[in-house]
């Protein structure tokens, strides 16, 4: 793999654990953020190493969007669920024009203040996933960087979640895309929610192929932790079929 295995942090809270597997509504996300029950924010290294990589695959492909370079005007990018990942920093550092929707005021409020402190910019929506990207037009991202959204939503939302991702997604959109690969025995528990390659490669179709897999990025929670494990978080590049 391109990125080595990552460990969780070392202790991760029990009630983390606890909280993830019963979350449902914005309401649940809401309570999880106020006591602190973030599993799964998206706080480390990874982030922006995954961007750079798209950056760098970008380069190799003309076909792909080129950020930064004027002749082809500005890239723009959609963090779905964004919570206040840091994700979002290295695509405005990049020169990406980000968009960010997500169900809990709180951590954007984290994030608006920070991209403040780093002179950077980036629209940030906060209210119900679903009412909200319907009021973006057909066609408009260049990128779509799926740190965890797909497997945060229950299965049932999955399809209407990427048919709105086709829609707000340009023809020769890329997507980077974390897979969530649980043990057998938890597979049916969740958020995250399992969700492997093959999953994904139905869901977009024949319109997109996952055609690249990164290996994986990290585990969770680190082995001996409360709380069974997660799983692996693998990396993967939908491409548009040419």
């Amino acid at each position: 793999p391109r990125y080595q295995k990552l460990p969780a942090p070392s202790q991760p809270d029990q009630a983390s654990t606890s909280v993830m597997g019963e979350v449902k509504t914005i309401s649940d996300w809401e309570g999880a953020w106020k006591k602190g029950d973030t599993g799964w924010r998206d706080v480390s290294d990874p982030a922006t190493k995954n961007v750079h990589w798209l950056t760098g695959l970008a380069e190799k492909d003309s076909s792909l969007p080129q950020p930064g370079n004027p002749a082809l005007g500005t890239c723009k990018a959609f963090v779905p669920l964004c919570g206040d990942s840091p994700t979002v920093d290295a695509l405005a550092e990049m020169k990406y024009k980000v968009t960010g929707i997500e169900g809990v005021p709180g951590p954007v409020d984290t994030l608006n203040a920070r991209l403040k402190e780093k002179g950077l910019q980036a629209e940030l929506i906060v209210g119900d996933f679903f009412v909200e990207v319907k009021k973006i037009e057909d066609n408009t991202f260049d990128l779509l960087y799926d740190r965890g959204s797909l497997c945060a939503i229950t299965p049932d939302m999955r399809a209407e979640y990427i048919a709105q991702m086709k829609r707000v997604l340009k023809p020769n959109a890329y997507i980077y895309q974390e897979l969530v690969i649980r043990p057998e025995e938890t597979r049916t528990a969740g958020p995250p929610h399992h969700i492997s390659q093959s999953v994904v490669g139905d869901l977009y179709g024949d319109a997109w192929k996952v055609c690249e897999q990164e290996g994986v990025v990290y585990e969770a929670p680190a082995p001996g932790s409360p709380g069974p494990p997660f799983g692996l978080f693998p990396a993967g590049l939908v491409k548009p079929v040419k």
